[in-house]
């Protein structure tokens, strides 16, 4: 009987600080302009951050504007940003078969280039690398029998620092 008390005492208390912690953070947060009361330094900080260009601040500062005054969410996504290694998929690729594999995988790279040497990395999914390759020819064989069943990323990096990547499943 005791416990229980206390627990529902716990609950209690955990639900007052939840409510004060909400009450701090809104503290000085009026309604929109227009409603017949000032704006606060907290609004006026949210609106100017809700109004800069499409970053990971203004779409939280829009989040709770749109949360806490019932506004519309106008931000868009941002597309992901184009790099210098960006390389077309079908001038540049690692071909790989059987996939998935059962004891080996035959690996074929298109951007294979005999003057520039360039490296193979077999990773797991926690990002560990597992087994690294020196590439001597385009086509290579891979022996998966020791590798556990599992994904794995085969990363193709070139002496000009382009990196290609390809899933690769072992199941047995």
């Amino acid at each position: 009987m005791v416990q229980i008390i206390v627990l529902m005492l716990l609950c209690y208390l955990q639900n007052s600080m939840l409510t004060q912690a909400k009450a701090q953070l809104l503290q000085g947060i009026q309604p929109t302009a227009g409603s017949g009361k000032a704006i606060s330094q907290q609004e006026t900080l949210l609106r100017n951050m809700a109004a800069n260009a499409n970053n990971t601040y203004s779409v939280l500062a829009q989040s709770l504007i749109a949360a806490h005054y019932a506004e519309p969410f106008d931000k868009k996504p941002l597309a992901p940003p184009k790099t210098s290694n960006s390389h077309n998929a079908k001038s540049a690729s690692i071909c790989l078969f059987p996939n998935p594999a059962n004891t080996m995988v035959q690996i074929y790279m298109s951007v294979y280039n005999e003057d520039a040497p360039a490296q193979l990395y077999v990773a797991d999914m926690q990002g560990r690398v597992i087994n690294q390759l020196p590439l001597t020819q385009p086509q290579l064989t891979l022996q998966t029998a020791q590798y556990p069943n599992g994904i794995y990323m085969l990363c193709l990096k070139t002496a000009n620092g382009a990196v290609y990547t390809q899933k690769l499943a072992v199941i047995r």
